[in-house]
């Protein structure tokens, strides 16, 4: 939708029908064109805005503010912001992309992209670069991931932004802070565990026969 009602610009979403949802009102300006759609999920419904931001046009914090207070205190905020920062990856800071920043920041808002590029330029003097990322609110980072698409379809590929009901696990590859005393390169499992505890047994070994002979040196030097 462009505020205009042109056959340019503008955002739009596609939601399956069997999906509990319903549109809410769309932020029409100039240099801000986003389509809202209000989600049932779970204990909470969730904003999901679609916006484009067109290149041209001066955006400050203050914009981007009334922007995201339209969207409810839980919101996906997802498409081509055309700002660029080194935060959520982008090769160079541009001021749009610094007025972003501190609105995000000021309202306690996350930030997840790709870290890949986004916008492929046809002109060959320009480098590709991320402009289309995600901005959340009201969602743990554990819920929420991000991915390329490499289907491409225009000069942008696609960000697929995947939530989950359910915490997602990481695993975290244990480390041992002594890899001296450890490590047994002809053993596996346990080994190097019993490895451990037999050092343990040497050591309460030598402290059970060198403590009497301290002590039997320490009665002869008195004497």
């Amino acid at each position: 939708m462009h505020p205009n009602g042109k056959a340019h610009g503008g955002s739009a979403i596609l939601i399956k029908s069997t999906i509990k949802h319903y549109q809410s009102q769309p932020h029409c300006k100039d240099y801000i064109q986003a389509t809202n759609v209000v989600v049932s999920a779970g204990v909470s419904d969730i904003t999901i805005s679609s916006l484009y931001c067109p290149p041209r046009h001066t955006i400050k914090e203050q914009h981007f503010n009334d922007y995201f207070k339209t969207l409810g205190k839980r919101f996906i905020a997802a498409g081509d912001y055309n700002a660029k920062h080194t935060f959520w990856g982008s090769r160079l800071t541009l001021p749009r992309g610094r007025e972003l920043l501190k609105s995000a920041q000021s309202g306690h808002m996350n930030i997840i992209s790709t870290g890949q590029p986004t916008y492929w330029p046809t002109d060959k003097d320009k480098i590709p670069d991320i402009v289309d990322f995600c901005i959340f609110k009201g969602i743990a980072n554990t819920n929420i991931s991000c991915s390329s698409c490499w289907d491409l379809s225009s000069d942008h590929s696609p960000i697929l932004v995947e939530i989950t009901a359910e915490i997602r696990e990481t695993t975290r590859r244990c480390t041992l802070h002594n890899k001296r005393l450890f490590h047994c390169p002809h053993r596996r499992g346990h080994s190097a565990y019993l490895l451990l505890f037999k050092q343990r047994e040497t050591l309460w070994m030598l402290l059970n026969i060198l403590l009497p002979v301290s002590k039997v040196q320490h009665g002869i030097q008195h004497q």
